[in-house]
């Protein structure tokens, strides 16, 4: 008895030396270091990965087509197929999220791409390859579960500047598939680009271990001691000098999709489907709109070097857009980047106009920041318990917008006429921007 009395004096003696805090208080001590860099980085080179699948299919899909001598309609549904996957993963890997969890949602849609990326290169016609596009997608619509991870375990503080700036590494991923496009594709084909497309995603599944899950979704789960061990360990890799964490408990919660059309959420959800169906339309519109657009008539080259040009704009973009949520509110941010870009593209294809691939790197940088800013406003307008719920079905409208802009920038009309269907859309994201609540909650 004496024993069992010494060891309960013991346990609680530990209780007490913990610093009894809340959560977002915990997060803020701890402060940005090197556990933050390393999730930073292992997120950033998955966004990259996703990045090059994507940007991908503005060199296979017209490769593919003169191959197997495809029709329009037949060309663009290899890009759609893989937004039409993104569409199906957004609905179930926000649901699969929030019931299992970060880290196993995120290392699911990262060996979906790596898997179905490998076996694209093997495709023996269209609808193999329409197939298997359809499965990369289904991986990268589970994007926005990593993204939230990354959000939730960021200091409020810093939060806003931290994911803005991880948006560099899409950028990045543009102008390194450009570059091995340039290299390969007129060598060795679509096929051999696909492959090595696919080696990123499938090194990303060997730092993935690294990852801890997110202590707000273990919190949200009553799983408090586990939260508490990973926040005691992002103190020590951090090199932070603090009793071991006590945090606050919180309430069991039992949300679900309903909860997003509450009138407490309604009009956030409705602009986060607003900005985040445009952003896509107009960012993967210009990815396959500026190969057509600044193709020379007279060559059967790519526009490699104007391709990477625009990508170049597309880090300015980044950076600026790390500057703007500084002073500006995330709707705001939005809403002049999609309005910056809503002028810019009409003047890339007007007539006359002395150097357009200038207005090519303006619309490229504006699209980006319209498009960080967009899931800014979603992985903040819901608490934990919804937010990779509410995100990724924002994400699965996002992923409707890619869909129709591939057989919008497909479609045979004039380049003006393309032009200012995108500004169009591009105008309806700057009033959802306009319109979007300002974030209300930390991501504790």
């Amino acid at each position: 008895m004496r024993s069992v009395r010494l060891i309960t004096m013991y346990s609680n003696a530990l209780v007490e030396e913990r610093t009894k805090s809340s959560l977002a208080n915990a997060k803020n001590a701890v402060g940005w270091g090197k556990y933050h860099w390393i999730l930073f980085f292992v997120t950033g080179f998955c966004l990259m990965a996703e990045s090059m699948e994507v940007n991908l299919l503005a060199f296979m899909t017209i490769d593919a087509a003169k191959e197997w001598h495809l029709n329009p309609i037949q060309a663009s549904s290899i890009a759609a197929s893989v937004f039409a996957g993104e569409i199906l993963g957004c609905s179930v890997f926000g649901l699969f999220g929030d019931r299992f969890g970060r880290k196993p949602a995120f290392i699911l849609s990262v060996a979906f791409i790596a898997i179905f990326g490998v076996t694209s290169s093997f495709s023996p016609n269209v609808y193999f390859l329409v197939t298997m596009r359809f499965m990369v997608g289904v991986g990268i619509g589970g994007f926005s579960v990593p993204y939230d991870l990354l959000a939730e375990i960021c200091p409020d503080r810093i939060r806003g500047q931290v994911l803005m700036s991880i948006w560099v590494w899409f950028a990045i991923g543009g102008i390194l598939i450009t570059e091995l496009a340039f290299l390969v594709l007129d060598a060795r084909g679509w096929r051999y680009l696909t492959f090595l497309a696919s080696v990123p995603p499938v090194i990303s599944l060997l730092f993935l271990g690294l990852l801890d899950e997110s202590p707000s979704w273990l919190l949200s789960k009553r799983r408090t001691v586990e939260a508490e061990a990973i926040m005691d360990k992002i103190a020590k890799t951090n090199n932070v000098e603090s009793k071991p964490f006590k945090l606050e408990e919180e309430e069991e919660s039992h949300s679900s999709v309903v909860d997003l059309f509450k009138p407490k959420f309604f009009l956030a959800t409705i602009c986060v489907w607003l900005t985040s169906f445009s952003q896509t339309f107009i960012y993967y519109g210009i990815i396959l709109f500026l190969p057509k657009v600044l193709h020379v008539p007279e060559s059967e080259m790519f526009p490699f070097k104007e391709l990477i040009y625009s990508c170049f704009g597309e880090i300015g973009g980044c950076m600026i857009g790390v500057f703007m949520v500084e002073y500006m509110s995330r709707g705001k941010v939005s809403m002049v980047a999609f309005i910056v870009f809503g002028i810019s593209l009409p003047l890339l294809v007007a007539p006359n106009i002395p150097v357009p691939i200038v207005f090519a790197m303006i619309a490229r940088a504006a699209a980006p920041i319209a498009g960080s800013a967009a899931w800014l406003l979603s992985a903040e307008a819901y608490p934990v318990d919804i937010r990779a719920t509410g995100h990724s079905y924002g994400n699965m409208i996002a992923r409707i917008g890619a869909l129709v802009t591939t057989y919008w920038g497909g479609a045979q009309l004039p380049a003006s006429t393309l032009a200012y269907g995108y500004t169009c859309v591009a105008v309806i994201g700057a009033i959802g921007g306009y319109l979007n609540p300002k974030p209300s909650m930390s991501l504790a």
